[in-house]
């Protein structure tokens, strides 16, 4: 999957990115390669049986509202 230097570049990247690692249980945030498995999953025939519910991909952050 391609990267896009120009903005992971940016010096304040760091600054924000570990400020929103502070906010997530699992102390990272999600990859584009994480949220596209569960897409494709989703889409799949693995998941078949699912109906009716919201897949919440946020590595923990509103499990306890």
């Amino acid at each position: 999957m391609k990267k896009a230097p120009w903005f992971t570049g940016h010096p304040w990247v760091g600054r924000v990115t570990k400020k929103l690692n502070n906010l997530h249980p699992l102390r990272r945030i999600g990859t584009t390669e994480e949220i596209a498995e569960a897409i494709i999953w989703l889409c799949s025939d693995k998941s078949s049986y699912v109906t009716g519910h919201s897949l919440v991909i946020d590595g923990g952050r509103t499990a306890d509202e």
